[in-house]
């Protein structure tokens, strides 16, 4: 739009304030787009932790389903998934799916950014069943998660009529709040992801046979989990600033800023919390357990980081990093639930300690509705995150437990005894595909490695030399004893189709 300058000084003006609205509003439309990029940066730390986490034989299928879920999500998102967390509809569910948001640049940026915390929840579950889920039944659950069961909790808290939303006048207790998702993305998917480990049960050889005990299974790369780490706290920055709904006003700003500086103090409290736990009790360091310290901070800050002080944000976050650390013992032992990424310890625990902790510190600085018991409030707050975390785990413990079973009882849901037992990457490798097989395709490279490795060994090699060269004969064993056995059981078929 042009100005001119005209004898009338109304005119200029009122061309001025119009040019500022529009400038507001791009800039609110852009903070909102950038946000969804960062986001969006998420997955792939995710996909680098339960890469890291799993054993080399289970790496490409852990990848395969992180790219399963964030494709299949935001195709039921643009379907079912927006619409039902929408505004319109009764408390319990929403119905907008009449809404053209195509003619508005802002409601399109909302849209995107509400698919990365749907795609958030729903990749939570996938390394937490890593290495024996198939792909099929894997794929329901991502379905039903990202289709309704998401959806239906983003629509209680966060729409402006749902029934546990601090935005419904008539909420129950007032209203629950969770400012960028401690309870809607994790906690409902590290609830998933406990049920899905329960169900489909553990790895091979995760447990002794005699007494039960968790057997070490050695994960591949401890430098893919601090990477993947990395890119989840730098994603994270974007997941809770990007709450804010824009940053056309002074206020909004100074929230964003807030928000950035309370999530970078919790999640370095939960990796002093666990180190020094680990010095303490064995007076050696985990590079795994730190970096999962450093995301249990990052959870449990997720609803309170626009409402709490620096003090109290480093508190929530040394908490949630001690959460972590003992619930996750408690599960692989207690419940003997083989959670390879230690999802519910991390997502569903620290997700609900990021509810009450809204409860507990919100010092009404930055709403005058929030305002928790140690700051005299009248406790419905606390009350409401309670009832909240009630809700959304009976939701997503029953929505998940039944899609599960159905899937175990068609037959979907865990892979056969060889893909446990060889791993799923092995056999896949092993199994013919077009022109020559790919089990000579994936052998002759080995192959090659393999002389490179013996060579760097003879030299003086280091370590990973000697395991690569180990990886490899290990490997080529497990594929002749593999093809052996099913060559055996194709001669015995034979003789019996003869006789």
């Amino acid at each position: 739009m042009s100005l001119r300058v005209v004898h009338n000084g109304s005119h200029y003006t009122s061309a001025i304030a119009d040019r500022v609205d529009e400038i507001a509003a791009a800039l609110d439309v852009f903070w909102l787009l950038q946000a969804a990029v960062t986001i969006f940066v998420m997955q792939a730390g995710f996909a680098l932790i339960e890469t890291g986490s799993v054993r080399m034989q289970g790496a490409r299928d852990i990848m395969m389903k992180n790219l399963l879920d964030a494709s299949i999500g935001l195709l039921l998102w643009w379907c079912v998934g927006a619409p039902i967390s929408g505004a319109h509809g009764n408390g319990f569910i929403g119905a907008d799916f009449t809404t053209d948001i195509e003619s508005d640049g802002k409601k399109m940026a909302q849209w995107l950014v509400g698919y990365m915390y749907a795609a958030s929840s729903v990749t939570i579950v996938s390394g937490a069943v890593a290495e024996r889920a198939k792909h099929s039944g894997y794929i329901m659950l991502v379905s039903v998660n990202a289709g309704l069961l998401y959806p239906v909790a983003s629509h209680w808290l966060w729409a402006p009529n749902g029934w546990l939303s601090i935005h419904n006048p008539d909420a129950i207790f007032g209203g629950a709040m969770d400012f960028a998702g401690s309870g809607v993305v994790h906690l409902h998917g590290g609830v998933l992801a406990l049920v899905a480990c329960l169900l489909v049960g553990p790895r091979m050889g995760r447990f002794d046979e005699r007494t039960r005990e968790p057997v070490e299974m050695r994960s591949q790369s401890s430098s893919f989990i601090m990477l993947g780490t990395f890119f989840l706290w730098v994603g994270w920055l974007g997941f809770n600033m990007g709450s804010t709904p824009g940053l056309s006003t002074r206020a909004a700003a100074a929230t964003a800023a807030k928000v950035g500086m309370r999530t970078m103090l919790a999640g370095s409290a939960g990796c002093v919390a666990v180190t020094g736990i680990e010095l303490c009790r064995s007076r050696s360091l985990s590079l795994p357990n730190t970096c999962f310290g450093i995301l249990s901070g990052l959870v449990a800050i997720t609803a309170p980081c626009a409402v709490v002080s620096g003090w109290a944000a480093v508190l929530i976050g040394a908490v949630g990093g001690s959460l972590y650390y003992l619930i996750s013992d408690l599960v692989l032992r207690r419940l003997k639930a083989d959670d390879v990424v230690d999802a519910f310890a991390i997502h569903g625990v620290n997700g609900a300690w990021g509810l009450l902790a809204v409860g507990l510190f919100a010092d009404g600085s930055s709403s005058p509705t929030a305002i928790g018991v140690l700051y005299g409030g009248d406790g419905q707050l606390l009350l409401a995150a309670l009832l909240a975390i009630a809700a959304i785990t009976l939701w997503a413990g029953i929505g998940g437990g039944l899609c599960l079973v159905l899937a175990r009882r068609l037959g979907v849901l865990r892979v056969s005894e060889d893909e446990s037992r060889f791993g799923l990457d092995v056999l896949a490798a092993a199994r013919p595909a077009r022109g020559r097989p790919a089990r000579a395709r994936w052998a002759a490279r080995r192959r090659a490695d393999h002389v490179s490795s013996s060579a760097a060994v003879d030299l003086g090699g280091t370590d990973s030399s000697v395991h690569a060269s180990q990886e490899y004969r290990v490997r080529q064993g497990v594929i002749a004893e593999w093809s052996a056995s099913r060559s055996s059981s194709a001669t015995r078929a034979a003789r019996a189709a003869e006789v």
